[in-house]
C-alpha cells in the first residue's frame, strides 16, 4: 500500500511541480543589467543525465546505480545536453530505482548518518527526513517542503502495515523522484526578466559542469554562507579540476569534442575491435589520451596552440612500438614525439578511433577530414542526395581491376571521381583527411601502403594553400581564429547543454572572450568564465 501512495503522489507532484518552480530573482543594480536581456540564456530545468544521476546517488548516499541507467541528450554533440524530457517510461525507471536506493540507504547508512534513529522520536524523524532531502536537493528545504514530506511520512506510518523504518524509506523514495532531485535548476529565487541564479544553483552549475557530480561539502558550505565571490569561485574551479572527478569530466569533454569517446568502448570491449590485438593495447591508448589532457591542460595550463602543436605524448609498454620506441613500464611515461607528429590530432589514440575498426592498415580520410572540418572549424557539410552507388561500384570493378592494391587515398579519389556530386561535397573536408594518410588505423606512421608511396599532400580548404602533410598544416590551423572560436563554442555547449545558446547567446561569446584574454589558455579561461557574474544570469520571457 505504501508503494502505491508514493507512486501516485510522486508522478502527479512531479508533473505539476513545473507550475510551481517559484518566481525569478531579478539581477540587481550592480552593473549586471548592462548584460542585455536578449543575450542571456533562458531559465531552465535540466534533467540529470544517466551519468550525473549515478554520480549524484553515489556521492550523496553511497549507493551504486546500475550501469544500464544511461539516458542522455547528445543532440548538441555532447552528453550534457539540456533537452532531456521526463516521460512516463523514464519516470517509472526513476521510481523503481528510487525504491532500490532508499532500501539500500536505509539498511546500510541510515543509523550511521542519523544516530538518533537507534531510539527515534518525532524530532529525530523530522531531522532525518530534512537531512536526507537537503542532500538530495543540493540546497536547504523550504518550510513548505519540510511540511509536505513530514505529512507524507505521517500518512505512511498511520497505516498499520507500515512501520517507522518503512515509512522513512518510502519518504526517501518520494524525495528521489522529486523535481529538486531529478533536475538541476537555473530558475533563480524571485522577480522577472533578467535574473541571477541562487548561490546553490551556482554551486551546482559549477560542480556538475566541472566534475559531473553534485557540489562537494566545501563548495556547498560556501554556497550556504553566500561566499561564492569571484576569487572563491576561481579557487573552487582549480580545486575541482584537480580531483579525479574533474579530470574525468575534462577528459570526457575532449573525447566528445574530438569524437574519440569510442576509446572507452575499445577499453571496455577490445574484442569488438579486431585491429586491437590485446586489452593492454586498448587500455594504453585510452591512458595516453587521458594523460595528455591532464598534463597539457591542467598541469601545464596549456593553450589552444599547445593543444595542436605540443611535442610530447605518453606511452607504456603496450603502445611504445607505435611510436618506434621501447618501454618496459606498465605506467604511462612522457616522451618526445618523433618524426612528423605534433599535438593531440596525431596521437595514436586519436588516429586509432578515426580509422577502420577492423584492419590496422586502413585509415579513414573521411572520418579524419570531418574531424577537422566539423569539430575543429565548426563547418557543416550536408549529405548529398541522388548518388548512384551501384553504378559507381560497377564502373570501378571494370575500369580499375587492381583497385584493392591502391593506397586508401587513391581508392577514395577513384570512387569520388565517379560522380561530380561526390567531388563537390568531399572536397570540403577530404583534403584535411588526406593530410593524415601516413597514419594507419593504429596510429603507426608509414611512407608506404600496399607497396605504394603514400601521398599526403593536399590543398587546405581553409586557405587554398597546399601542405606536405598534417605536420606541415597544423601550425596554420593552430593559429586560425576560426578554430579558436569553434573551440569556445564547443566548450560553451558542453557547459550550458545547449548548442543554440552557445552559438547565439552570451556563453559562446563570453568563452571566446576569456580565451582571448588568457592567451588562449584553457584552464585560465574556464576559471574566468565561472568567476564572471554574467555566467549566472538567466532570462524569463
Amino acid at each position: 500500500m505504501g508503494r502505491k501512495i508514493v507512486w501516485g503522489l510522486s508522478f502527479i507532484l512531479v508533473l505539476f511541480s513545473f507550475q510551481n518552480c517559484g518566481p525569478f530573482r531579478s539581477a540587481d543594480s550592480s552593473g549586471l543589467n548592462s548584460f542585455g536581456l536578449s543575450t542571456a540564456p533562458q531559465a531552465k530545468l535540466r534533467l540529470l543525465n544517466g551519468q550525473e544521476y549515478k554520480n549524484t546517488v553515489q556521492s550523496q548516499f553511497g549507493v551504486q546505480v546500475s550501469d544500464g541507467f544511461t539516458h542522455a541528450d547528445t543532440s548538441g554533440g555532447f552528453s550534457t545536453g539540456d533537452q532531456l524530457t521526463l516521460d512516463p517510461g523514464l519516470f517509472e525507471s526513476f521510481y523503481n530505482q528510487a525504491l532500490e536506493i532508499s532500501e539500500q540507504y536505509t539498511q546500510a547508512s541510515l543509523q550511521t548518518e542519523f544516530p538518533c534513529q537507534s531510539d527515534p522520536d518525532s524530532s529525530c524523524h523530522s531531522n532525518t527526513i530534512n537531512g536526507f532531502a537537503e542532500k538530495a536537493y543540493r540546497r536547504p528545504l523550504t518550510s513548505n517542503e519540510q511540511q509536505g514530506l513530514m505529512a507524507l511520512f505521517t500518512e505512511l506510518r498511520n497505516n498499520p502495515t507500515v512501520n517507522d523504518r518503512e515509512a522513512l524509506r518510502l519518504t526517501f523514495a518520494r524525495v528521489l523522484v522529486s523535481i529538486p532531485f531529478l533536475y538541476r535548476t537555473e530558475i533563480g529565487a524571485s522577480g522577472a526578466g533578467l535574473f541571477e541564479m541562487t548561490n546553490f544553483e551556482k554551486a551546482s552549475y559549477i560542480s556538475y559542469s566541472l566534475t559531473g557530480h553534485p557540489p562537494d561539502e566545501e563548495l556547498y558550505e560556501d554556497a550556504k554562507k553566500a561566499d561564492l565571490t569571484a576569487e572563491q569561485i576561481r579557487y573552487h574551479v582549480d580545486r575541482l579540476l584537480r580531483t579525479s572527478q574533474g579530470k574525468n569530466q575534462l577528459t570526457a569533454f575532449f573525447q566528445q569534442w574530438l569524437m574519440v569517446d569510442n576509446l572507452n568502448n575499445m577499453k571496455n570491449n577490445p574484442q569488438a575491435f579486431p585491429k586491437i590485438e590485446s586489452a593492454d593495447l586498448a587500455q594504453g591508448l585510452s591512458a595516453e589520451f587521458e594523460s595528455f589532457i591532464e598534463s597539457l591542460v591542467i598541469d601545464r595550463q596549456g593553450n589552444l596552440l599547445d593543444l595542436l602543436l605540443n611535442e610530447t605524448t605518453f606511452i607504456n609498454r603496450s603502445t611504445a612500438s607505435i611510436y618506434g620506441l621501447n618501454s618496459s613500464s606498465a605506467q604511462m611515461e612522457e616522451v618526445p614525439l618523433q618524426g612528423r607528429r605534433r599535438g593531440i590530432l596525431t596521437l595514436a589514440s586519436v588516429m586509432a578511433v578515426h580509422s577502420s575498426e577492423v584492419d590496422p592498415g586502413v585509415d579513414s580520410p573521411v572520418s579524419r577530414g570531418i574531424l577537422i572540418n566539423r569539430q575543429i572549424l565548426c563547418n557543416q557539410v550536408g549529405f548529398p542526395s541522388g548518388l548512384d552507388i551501384n553504378s559507381a561500384q560497377d564502373n570501378i570493378a571494370q575500369e580499375h581491376p587492381d583497385f584493392e592494391s591502391y593506397t586508401v587515398r587513391r581508392q577514395y579519389e577513384t570512387v569520388m571521381n565517379q560522380d561530380r556530386t561526390c567531388v563537390s561535397c568531399h572536397s570540403q573536408f577530404m583534403p584535411y583527411g588526406y593530410m593524415f594518410s601516413n597514419f594507419d588505423a593504429l596510429g603507426n606512421f608509414s611512407n608506404n601502403q600496399n607497396a605504394r608511396t603514400i601521398d599526403s599532400r593536399a590543398e587546405a580548404p581553409i586557405n587554398n594553400q597546399e601542405y606536405q602533410d598534417v605536420y606541415d598544416f597544423l601550425p596554420t590551423l593552430a593559429n586560425n581564429s576560426q578554430y579558436h572560436q569553434c573551440f569556445a563554442t564547443k566548450l560553451a555547449t558542453f557547459l550550458t547543454g545547449n548548442a543554440g545558446e552557445a552559438k547565439e547567446s552570451r556563453p559562446g561569446f563570453q568563452m571566446n572572450s576569456h580565451l582571448q584574454n588568457q592567451n588562449l589558455s584553457i584552464l585560465p579561461a574556464l576559471r574566468e568564465y565561472f568567476a564572471n557574474p554574467e555566467t549566472y544570469l538567466r532570462r524569463r520571457e
